[in-house]
């Protein structure tokens, strides 16, 4: 055998690497819905739900701290592109330099994403738990972007306090 060969069988197949990835993703996806039913678990524990009628809803975002991102941010990027513009203010002011940022999440290894959201969907359905994956951002008013996406132009100051969560929901 020529060291051609042996460092050819030591460098896994592009097959090899396509189980393990998919591998990875489902087991990613059932450490999140294992994480997201603790969380349900907790809130219907501590009365954190809205009653509708005869029945009982509750709405979270999975990791429920700031801080934390579930496995799907593996497979998510957040791009910032930078602008710069020069504004006049008024008729004798000077311009003004405002600086925006065009925010966009990308899907890195989409067959991965893929096979987490098919495995978590699965999972969720099961239960009949409704899962998303999102863009969230607690300061600005709690608002959600659902991913990939382009947030078109924000201010600088604001350009990561996105981050990637998990949408739950469940009536019962």
């Amino acid at each position: 055998m020529s060291f051609r060969d042996e460092l050819s069988s030591l460098t896994p197949t592009q097959k090899q690497i396509q189980v393990k990835a998919t591998s990875e993703a489902q087991t990613n996806a059932r450490l999140d819905y294992s994480g997201v039913k603790d969380l349900l678990r907790s809130k219907a524990q501590h009365n954190e739900y809205t009653t509708i009628g005869n029945h009982k809803y509750i709405s979270c975002y999975y990791p429920d701290s700031y801080s934390g991102e579930p496995e799907a941010a593996e497979y998510v990027r957040r791009v910032c592109e930078t602008r710069t513009t020069m504004h006049r203010r008024g008729l004798f002011s000077g311009q003004v330099q405002e600086t925006s940022c065009v925010i966009s999440y990308i899907i890195t290894n989409q067959s991965a994403y893929d096979e987490y959201l098919k495995e978590l969907q699965r999972l969720a359905a099961e239960d009949d738990i409704r899962i998303s994956v999102v863009g969230y951002n607690k300061l600005e008013k709690r608002t959600e972007i659902s991913i990939p996406c382009c947030l078109g132009s924000t201010l600088l100051a604001n350009n990561y306090m996105y981050r990637i969560k998990l949408s739950v929901s469940i009536t019962f």
